[in-house]
């Protein structure tokens, strides 16, 4: 149904629009970025993503060593700085 494909794509550029003006915040610390399992990745697109630095804070407080320094950063300035 082409209605339908129309609307799919329509919601698509909408998210992706809405994506970018929300900023998102990722963990950073010296080995990387905080991924869900707890690990660390160099590779952002694996990050694991908050939509406050506060929720960040939360996160790698309760499961990073109190020894591990860490910082929480925009998502998208730390993507352009890779490329």
């Amino acid at each position: 149904n082409i209605n339908q494909e129309l609307r799919q794509i329509i919601l698509v550029r909408y998210y992706f629009k809405l994506k970018k003006e929300v900023k998102m915040y990722v963990v950073k610390t010296r080995g990387g970025y905080l991924c869900a399992n707890g690990g660390a990745t160099k590779h952002l697109k694996f990050a694991t993503t908050f939509d406050t630095k506060r929720k960040v804070e939360e996160v790698a407080e309760k499961w990073l060593r109190s020894d591990v320094s860490f910082e929480a950063v925009e998502k998208e300035s730390e993507e352009y700085e890779q490329n």
